[in-house]
């Protein structure tokens, strides 16, 4: 693990490249979903470095309230 694996709350990042098609082909069919594509600075503090965005858990839980 290198210093570009971990974001600066000294999480290790998961990053993955995977097409649309990869996507869709693992999601179950009788469900609907939403893909937010505009995370840093709309659902996610700005960082400077964008790869170091993730979306808070307190962010996380007004959209899965808004789900229900």
């Amino acid at each position: 693990m290198n210093s570009q694996s971990i974001i600066s709350d000294g999480r290790e990042k998961d990053t993955y490249f995977v097409t649309p098609n990869d996507i869709i082909n693992t999601l179950p069919t009788d469900k609907n979903y939403c893909l937010f594509l505009d995370i840093d600075g709309t659902l996610a503090p700005f960082q400077i470095h964008p790869e170091h965005s993730f979306i808070p858990n307190t962010t996380l839980e007004v959209i899965k309230k808004l789900l229900n």
